[in-house]
């Protein structure tokens, strides 16, 4: 079993609300790796800029959470194989997902993005709803335990923000996003420190 540490920046509103009792699982649509509960793995100051995101957003403070999370049977995809999994997946079943992508709004893929612009700061915009990987993900975790196979935990990189450079693939927020399927993963989970200068 993986242990690893997990970061979730939210409002102070929320941040107490779970440490009194338990992260909800999330099931919007909009949710990159699926229906579940989203960390930055080691990554404290790339969750607290989402806390400070979405506190402004609701007029709030930002608070962090940390926790312990075993990864126990995990989908990860930082794993060649897991993703190709995925792929092979997704190629076999591509028309009954397209089906059901129909009735959802357009995903906007990362070929239409500029990354050669000044501006490009992915993390910085709400505007990136990923609807099609979200209906991906939970149809192929459906998928799974239908034949046996339950994830706890699904692992992936997510490339975000401004390159150094133009050409530059080394980016300012990129982070290693962990969801949790189950609750019981989540080992331990506290209040973390805020940093000064995010």
């Amino acid at each position: 079993m993986v242990r690893i540490l997990g970061y979730h920046g939210t409002t102070v509103e929320n941040g107490e609300k779970i440490l009194a009792s338990r992260f909800n699982i999330s099931r919007a649509d909009t949710l990159w790796l699926g229906h579940g509960i989203y960390f930055f793995q080691d990554a404290p100051i790339r969750a607290q800029r989402r806390a400070n995101l979405v506190s402004h957003e609701r007029s709030s403070r930002p608070f962090l959470i940390r926790a312990v999370i075993e990864t126990g049977n995990c989908l990860d995809l930082l794993d060649w194989h897991h993703w190709s999994l995925l792929k092979k997946f997704y190629d076999q079943y591509e028309s009954e997902i397209a089906a059901e992508a129909e009735n959802l709004p357009d995903q906007m893929g990362s070929e239409f993005v500029d990354r050669t612009s000044e501006s490009y700061d992915t993390y910085r915009s709400l505007s990136w709803r990923r609807y099609k990987d979200n209906l991906l993900i939970n149809t192929f975790v459906k998928y799974m335990e239908k034949v046996g196979i339950t994830f706890d935990t699904i692992r992936c990189p997510f490339v975000s923000g401004s390159p150094i450079f133009r050409e530059s693939w080394i980016f300012k927020a990129s982070s290693v996003v962990v969801n949790v399927l189950d609750h019981s993963a989540i080992l331990h989970q506290s209040a973390a420190a805020l940093h000064p200068e995010t």
